[in-house]
């Protein structure tokens, strides 16, 4: 799709450009309703110019900090959009990105579990036209992998995850930040498994990177803080379950606002860790919250 030859259009496709470059740093370091935000107008700008281009990578843009602001419903259906943009644009890289955010979305956040299986063969099709780069097969494989895990197909889910983490830790090293994300999806699978230390030992590796890369108060820091204190109750260590889930809550409470999602999640874990330590009168707060 060539570039539009008149200067003004032109340096408006910049300006997006620009912006969508700040939505993803937003995006990166937690902020998701202000990258949020900065991503909407951007998409709003793209759709005006009509730049397929530019349009599908706003709305790619877009539909990923709509999935992070706990807003999956919208974030399918831009998602969607972007692949029909992505398409328009001949981005055959791009359309290959998309597909597994749009999987997890449908498969994993809203469960529409049988949907997300009907998307993979055309997921497939457009990797296999992108070429097949690592990161994109990891990408779709660790799509996959938490719709199995939703569905309750562990065995499979794990195969899954555990080829996504083989082909990350091979092209990026140990300690890159998509490496954490494979350690958190199969520890994930693991606790539920029971196997405790495997996935204890995911987990805290999984917390290590991001702290290191993203800070301590970063939301996804707050995520693995989540998963360590999971196995911890696991094993009946609920005292530890429970000093994590409270660390875990601040960061969540502070990064993203009191009535996010992820909120609610970690609110739901205080609860079952203060009742199986017996401390009834506390435990019915933080459900009923999260409810």
């Amino acid at each position: 799709v060539p570039v539009p030859g008149d200067p003004e259009t032109r340096a408006r496709l910049d300006r997006v450009r620009g912006a969508l470059a700040g939505a993803k740093a937003l995006e990166e370091t937690g902020q998701y309703a202000t990258g949020l935000a900065v991503a909407r107008e951007a998409a709003a700008e793209a759709e005006e110019i009509g730049h397929a281009p530019v349009l599908a990578a706003a709305l790619f843009a877009r539909g990923r900090l709509e999935t992070a602001s706990g807003d999956a419903t919208t974030a399918a259906r831009t998602f969607e959009q972007a692949l029909m943009a992505a398409a328009d644009a001949r981005d055959d890289a791009l359309t290959a990105w998309i597909w597994p955010d749009f999987i997890t979305v449908v498969g994993a956040k809203l469960e529409r579990h049988d949907q997300a299986m009907g998307l993979r063969p055309a997921a497939e099709a457009a990797m296999r036209r992108a070429g097949g780069a690592p990161e994109a097969e990891a990408r779709f494989l660790e799509s996959l992998g938490g719709v199995f895990d939703a569905q309750g197909e562990y065995d499979e889910a794990r195969r899954l995850h555990a080829r996504a983490l083989a082909i990350r830790e091979q092209t990026l090293g140990p300690d890159h930040l998509d490496v954490a994300l494979s350690l958190y999806h199969l520890g994930n699978v693991l606790d539920v498994q029971g196997k405790y230390d495997e996935a204890l030992e995911h987990h805290l590796r999984a917390r290590a990177i991001r702290e290191r890369s993203l800070g301590p108060g970063h939301p996804l820091v707050a995520s693995s803080l989540g998963n360590v204190a999971n196995v911890y109750h696991s094993q009946g260590k609920e005292a530890e379950a429970l000093r994590y889930h409270a660390r875990a809550l601040t960061i969540r409470e502070q990064a993203l606002g009191p009535d996010h999602p992820d909120v609610a999640v970690v609110l739901g874990n205080l609860g079952v860790v203060l009742r199986a330590l017996g401390r009834y009168d506390e435990a019915r707060q933080p459900p009923r919250r999260a409810l």
